[in-house]
Parts: C-alpha cells; structure tokens; sequence
C-alpha cells in the first residue's frame, strides 16, 4: 500500500508540473473570474486531478473542453476553493508508514507554453467564458 500511495503522489507532482502552464492558468482565470498564480491556481489544478485521468488529459489538450465538462458534472462555480485531494498522497502515506512522504519534486520554476494577453482570453477560451460569465475588461 505504501509503495502505491508513493507511486500516486509521484504521479500527482507530476501532473501538478505538467499543468503549470500559461494555457491552464488562462483557462483557471476565465473559469473562476481571476486565479492568482501562486495559491488559487494551485488548487485549480488540484482540482483537474481530481475530476480523473481523462478529464485531465483532455483539458491539457483542449483547455477550452472545461467549459463543456462543467456543464456536463455541474461543477461548482468556486471550482478552484478545494484543496484536500492534494493532501491525500502524504496522508495516507504517514498513516501507513508514520513517516513523511518524500516527493521528487518536478514542479517547473516558469510557466511553461506562450502567455496569453488578458484582453484575448474571452476570444481564445469562449466555451469556459460562457459558462463562467467572465469577461475582460
């Protein structure tokens, strides 16, 4: 047990860094009308883990798809306000072994992708600006 909540935690680091992009963090301000960087998009990410693998995926490929899937999972409006599924790999990992979990952290110092103007947003993300309401202003 211990080696596979190891193996998840690996695992969610990982896609924590492979979400840390410009396009996520575009798509995490329209859908929640403002993300800042360094806490709330943090959770917004947890929370694409957490909806599963292939909502995950399919969001990294097409951000602008979690204007449709929220629709379809009625996803709270606040979607980036829940982080303790982010916790979950070291809890259980120090309830199973009484010892910290230690992650190699691949977590990137930049956001990776091209950033994206603010004033571009509603054009570039319309399906997530539709469902949310936000626009720039």
């Amino acid at each position: 047990m211990a080696a596979r909540t190891a193996s998840f935690g690996q695992y969610f680091d990982d896609c924590m860094a492979r979400a840390y992009s410009w396009e996520i963090w575009s798509v995490a301000i329209v859908f929640d009308g403002g993300c800042d960087l360094y806490e709330f998009f943090g959770y917004f990410r947890i929370n694409l883990i957490s909806f599963g693998k292939q909502l995950f995926e399919g969001v990294l490929a097409d951000p602008d798809s979690l204007g449709d899937i929220a629709l379809d999972l009625a996803v709270p409006r606040y979607f980036s306000c829940r982080s303790d599924f982010g916790r979950a790999p070291s809890t259980v990992y120090k309830r199973k072994t009484g010892t910290e979990f230690e992650v190699k952290r691949t977590h990137p110092a930049q956001l990776s992708g091209t950033e994206v103007p603010l004033e571009r947003l509603n054009e570039l993300y319309p399906k997530c600006a539709g469902w949310s309401g936000w626009r720039y202003v």
